[in-house]
């Protein structure tokens, strides 16, 4: 497979994977705690941009502004649909808490600017891969070149 086609995999499946996990995240912010909401949002996020990291620069810029820009779409459909089956559920459990639009808008904010991240932290880990590669290729030739034989 390219790495076009890979990236246009990773797009679909992280995409939809975040409009599930967007609905989620609001009713664990909600509900349970907030440090625990973002902390399982960002490890999505980070697994993602670790994915996405092993495709060539041009795949991976391509597959990560289409995952960003339709994470949205599938965000809404993950809130018509999921949302009130995590709602109900939570009301059988225990007191159901529902954000004020101010703290429905701030966790949104600060779920996007963690998604906003994937794609410096996907450059991040693509310098580290290429530094550790480097530093593996340049120990072989010395060693090839050596004059002792094991």
């Amino acid at each position: 497979m390219k790495d076009i086609d890979i990236a246009m995999k990773y797009f679909l499946v992280f995409s939809i994977a975040n409009g599930i996990a967007a609905p989620l995240m609001l009713e664990f912010y909600a509900n349970i705690s907030k440090t625990i909401a973002l902390i399982i949002y960002a490890v999505l996020i980070i697994f993602s941009a670790v994915k996405f990291s092993s495709l060539s620069a041009k795949s991976a810029v391509l597959g990560i502004s289409a995952a960003v820009f339709s994470s949205p779409v599938f965000c809404g459909f993950g809130f018509i649909f999921i949302h009130p089956a995590v709602k109900k559920t939570l009301e059988n459990i225990s007191k159901y808490f529902t954000l004020t639009l101010q703290d429905a808008v701030y966790c949104w904010a600060q779920m996007a600017v963690i998604m906003l991240m994937m794609c410096p932290l996907c450059a991040v880990i693509k310098l580290i891969r290429h530094h550790i590669n480097n530093d593996k290729t340049a120990d072989n030739i010395e060693n090839a070149f050596s004059e002792e034989d094991s």
